[in-house]
């Protein structure tokens, strides 16, 4: 039986080796025209004197000089239309920030929809956002958006798959509604951005009208398309920025003293650092880190047998960690400080106190992207050991009396984790091939390895991607050193009338990345099979029209 497993296993693995070969050999000449390269662009202005007043009034003397664009597109309701409400932008730099200044013009001002929200938070009100492609790469930026009652939403944009709105920027906004619309002044500093040192930017600008259900962008893509920073215009008259070598040195301290039957005094100190080697390479740091102000993880009841997925929310982690995504999750930061629990109780003890997160005692962070469009990144962190009080029944020997025994019973040794990424961009810029490898040393314990090799390709204008990851691993499988192989390929149509996906994903028994990555099980493989018509449209009484196919199924390899 074990024998069959393994050829089977064998032979899913070879015919996937020989799909992306022919995937990589015949769509690699078109690969190059991944990128259609947009005819718009935006002159940015460089302020000679006094920086503009961040109040949301667009009469200081730089918005005088600065070249006025309009012209935007909505997208939606009425797709290659003209926006119904006009909208100006500008755009001016010194050699700390980035300035905008957005002109919201409005037929109505008093039906503005103005909601206050928590940051990040979407609410059904009017906004204007900001979106740079800061590296030029076709693949990755940063979006800043406010809303008409000033509340703000900023986060890390792909082309392709979710935002990252757990990024929290350091930036400025202000806006003013009055009538004849509404204005945003917004002031980005470089040195919060990460970028390449010369050339051009990626610019897009959107607007939302709250009461029309319309939005509005300086560059639409059409619904039946695909991509988004890939179709930005080009921000140009960039001249003569870098981020400067900033360094921050962030320490802290912490006291709590707890009054009862007894007196407890507790201390805690620590310090973070974030160093700019330069405006494309970072450096950060923390020393005995406290997130005691991170933003709690919302209330989740899991009734399932499999583990909850929860986002980063902590800064250091946060800060560039889209440099370590791919497809399989191989790194999944929430381990590192994680709740103790690598060793169990033995059976008969009981837990009197137990840690809700294993202490980091220091982690280190170097990421950064070359000129020749390598992004590379390097983390390292170092957690302490961690004790339970437990408690036990015994039994002394010659009277026969039970009593209780308490103890401290090691549940967490200490641990080094360490994660390597190296990613090239190909071709016209939005495609690319990665490596990630992750290692896990514990102190008297086993450790564990994880490893893989990820790519995207898309040609036709972004309208095809074929992107997956070959991974392997080495670590502890009930209790044995076990190695473990998975797969993930995807091939998808992504615009036009017709578009579909074929999945494909496997994962052998002895496949084990959750030391240090996220693994909702193994021992699976998974076709999956999607089709969709589409008709953008209007159809008698219906604006859009999406009609489709699903099939899929799940084995294990038994």
């Amino acid at each position: 039986m074990q024998n069959r497993k393994t050829e089977v296993c064998s032979r899913l693995f070879n015919w996937l080796y020989c799909l992306t070969s022919v995937a990589c050999a015949v769509l690699g000449p078109r690969v190059l025209h991944a990128h259609q390269a947009p005819d718009r662009a935006l002159d940015a202005v460089r302020i000679e004197g006094t920086r503009p007043q961040i109040d949301g009034v667009l009469d200081d003397s730089v918005w005088q000089q600065a070249p006025i664009f309009t012209g935007f597109v909505q997208r939606e309701p009425e797709e290659g239309q003209p926006a119904s409400e006009k909208t100006t932008v500008q755009v001016a730099y010194d050699d700390e920030a980035l300035y905008v200044g957005i002109m919201a013009y409005d037929s109505a001002p008093e039906q503005i929809v103005s909601r206050l929200v928590r940051r990040d938070q979407w609410t059904e009100a009017d906004w204007l956002q900001v979106s740079l492609d800061t590296h030029h790469d076709h693949q990755t930026g940063y979006a800043f958006a406010v809303y008409a009652g000033g509340s703000i939403y900023d986060a890390v944009i792909k082309d392709y798959g979710w935002d990252n709105d757990t990024w929290n920027g350091v930036w400025e906004s202000a806006h003013v509604i009055g009538n004849e619309g509404w204005s945003v002044e917004f002031a980005i500093p470089f040195h919060n951005l990460r970028f390449s040192s010369g050339g051009d930017w990626g610019i897009n600008v959107a607007r939302y009208i709250s009461r029309k259900k319309e939005q509005a962008f300086w560059v639409m893509v059409p619904r039946k398309e695909s991509g988004s920073v890939s179709r930005f215009a080009h921000l140009e008259g960039l001249a003569d920025i870098e981020s400067r070598r900033t360094l921050k040195l962030l320490p802290y301290s912490v006291g709590r003293s707890t009054v009862a039957d007894t007196r407890e005094l507790f201390g805690n100190a620590g310090a973070d650092l974030r160093y700019g080697l330069s405006s494309n390479v970072s450096l950060n740091a923390t020393i005995n880190p406290d997130f005691g102000q991170v933003e709690a993880d919302p209330a989740e009841l899991n009734l399932s047998v499999f583990e909850t997925f929860q986002d980063e929310r902590r800064p250091f982690f946060v800060e560039d960690g889209e440099a370590f995504e791919t497809p399989i999750d191989l790194f999944y930061s929430r381990r590192i400080g994680r709740q103790p629990g690598y060793h169990a109780l033995p059976d008969g003890y009981d837990a009197l106190n137990e840690s809700e997160s294993t202490t980091i005692l220091g982690a280190a962070k170097l990421t950064g992207k070359t000129a020749s469009k390598t992004t590379f990144g390097l983390l390292t962190a170092l957690t302490a050991k961690e004790y339970a009080r437990v408690e036990t029944t015994m039994v002394r020997e010659v009277s026969g009396e039970k009593y209780q025994e308490r103890s401290d019973f090691l549940v967490e040794p200490r641990t080094h984790f360490l994660v390597g990424r190296v990613k090239q961009d190909l071709f016209a810029g939005n495609s690319h091939v990665g490596l990630l490898g992750t290692a896990v040393q514990r102190d008297r314990a086993r450790d564990a390895y994880t490893g893989g090799v990820d790519w995207t390709l898309k040609w036709r204008d972004n309208g095809y991607t074929f992107w997956g990851q070959f991974a392997g691993s080495r670590a502890t499988v009930d209790d044995q050193r076990r190695s473990g192989l998975g797969n993930m390929a995807v091939l998808s149509k992504n615009s036009g009338w017709l578009r579909g996906e074929l999945w494909w994903e496997a994962y052998s028994r002895h496949f084990e990345i959750d030391d240090l990555g996220f693994q909702w099980r193994s021992d699976f493989y998974n076709p999956w099979l999607w089709i969709q018509l589409r008709k953008e449209e209007d159809w008698a009484i219906f604006r859009r029209n999406f009609y489709n196919f699903n099939r899929w199924g799940t084995w294990n390899f038994d």
